[in-house]
């Protein structure tokens, strides 16, 4: 459902946000720490410490509507500076959903520019290049697009091996 949420802005609020808060205490973050405008066209997501719940908080003509997403396995690859609300893409908010860096691109570039994509192995360099090439496909999309096909857990691994690599650069 949250992946089919159509909003023009959709903001991450960074870093971690009690998850006891309900529609006007996440209201309230929004208008008193960040000054955006609640009422406008977009999505705002909220992340609980443990990294595998967030809440999402959108206005619709009539009132509020608050989702509520909770990771059976894994948890979700939020920035953690504080005072910080991020615009994202849609691409980016379909990463995130997907448990991945919403900044894994410039994983990919950094590596690409230090030491290039070729001395990566070659699932890695496959993934990382598929990634470039693609930036709006999903996992499972990405996986098929792999010769041979993998499943969208094993290209998730892979895109998560080269975020780690980049990070020790």
């Amino acid at each position: 459902m949250l992946k089919d949420l159509t909003a023009s802005n959709i903001y991450i609020v960074c870093g971690h946000t009690d998850m006891r808060k309900s529609i006007d205490g996440l209201a309230a973050i929004v208008q008193q720490q960040f000054d955006l405008d609640l009422f406008s066209d977009s999505l705002f997501l909220f992340c609980g410490r443990r990294r595998d719940r967030l809440k999402a908080l959108l206005w619709e003509d009539d009132g509020f509507v608050l989702l509520y997403k909770r990771l059976e396995n894994g948890r979700f690859n939020w920035p953690r500076n504080e005072q910080e609300v991020r615009n994202l893409t849609r691409e980016q908010f379909v990463w995130l959903m997907q448990g991945l860096s919403i900044d894994q691109p410039k994983a990919i570039k950094k590596i690409q520019e230090t030491k290039g994509l070729a001395r990566l192995p070659e699932t890695l360099r496959e993934a990382a290049e598929l990634r470039l090439e693609n930036p709006d496909v999903s996992l499972t999309a990405l996986g098929e697009m792999c010769e041979p096909s993998v499943k969208k857990a094993a290209i998730s691994k892979r895109l998560k091996k080269i975020e780690e690599i980049a990070v020790k650069l």
